[in-house]
């Protein structure tokens, strides 16, 4: 099958063969179809992102032999990836983002739930900021939302099962704490991605410290008490619930709980509506059927 036909990324996911060899799992679609089809011998450093375009010089059909399913396949040297435009007509194709006065709409029912007025202040000003910045960057790479402007429908959709769970819980919270957990917990994101890749500070310093000492900064200047700023910036700092996920500490209060099982369910939400039926997926750890 040979074509030059373009088809832009929906979703990425990258794996392993069992002969230890690299690939990348595409979700493609033109205006007419969408499909999967698998790159073999994609490095780490080539991993395409979404939204980027790809078209492929010859694509093979294979039926797996332990499985009973047959898939699309092409090798490295026969796919060929371009840039992402927002003009192209396929962009249309990518997730579309949560819309402004949906945004305002959810701050204001948050803020009926909202009693400190100091911290009610500070989740006013950065809600704004986010709204525009969050815009421009994905909240992953190739795990999950990763598209740009996904930091922002990631964000979107905790905040949003917050606003829904909170009249319903039977043990106390306090709420800003929780809001402010998910506002900045993936903050740092915004300094580690660029259109192009993934900056030093990706390696260097990571997104959860980025995220904890924003918003321990941001705190500090509106003057609150060092003992509030502490349990605050412990719900970013555990967000990834487990130390051999990445969390510098585990979640100590109800808050950081919330936090760490909110931003779950909407990564791993993303996860399981873009994940490869019948693949083991390592960010999950299970087969999505």
């Amino acid at each position: 099958m040979n074509t030059e036909k373009q088809y832009i990324i929906l979703a990425v996911t990258v794996g392993t063969t069992r002969h230890g060899t690299p690939y990348a799992r595409l979700k493609v679609a033109d205006l007419d179809a969408t499909f999967e089809i698998s790159v073999w011998d994609i490095s780490k450093d080539e991993v395409p992102t979404i939204g980027q375009r790809v078209y492929f010089t010859k694509i093979q059909f294979n039926k797996a032999p332990t499985m009973q399913k047959c898939f699309f396949s092409a090798d490295k040297e026969n796919s060929y990836f371009l840039d992402y435009d927002k003009k192209n007509e396929l962009s249309k194709l990518l997730p579309t983002l949560v819309p402004e006065v949906d945004w305002y709409v959810l701050k204001g029912i948050l803020f009926v739930y909202c009693t400190d007025e100091i911290l009610k202040s500070v989740i006013n000003e950065q809600m704004d900021r986010m709204l525009e910045l969050y815009a421009e960057f994905p909240a992953g790479t190739t795990v999950h939302h990763a598209y740009k402007g996904g930091l922002l429908n990631h964000t979107y959709e905790a905040l949003t099962m917050l606003s829904g769970i909170y009249p319903m819980l039977s043990f106390p919270v306090k709420i800003e704490h929780v809001i402010l957990g998910l506002l900045f917990h993936d903050f740092g994101k915004t300094c580690e991605y660029t259109d192009t890749g993934v900056t030093e500070d990706y390696s260097l310093l990571g997104h959860i410290y980025i995220g904890a000492n924003e918003l321990n900064k941001i705190l500090l200047e509106k003057n609150v008490s060092p003992a509030e700023i502490k349990r605050i910036v412990h719900c970013v700092l555990a967000h990834h619930g487990k130390i051999e996920h990445g969390s510098p500490v585990v979640p100590c209060t109800a808050e950081a709980f919330l936090v760490f099982h909110l931003d779950a369910l909407s990564g791993h939400g993303d996860i399981y509506a873009n994940a490869t039926p019948g693949e083991y997926n390592k960010f999950i750890g299970t087969t999505v059927l």
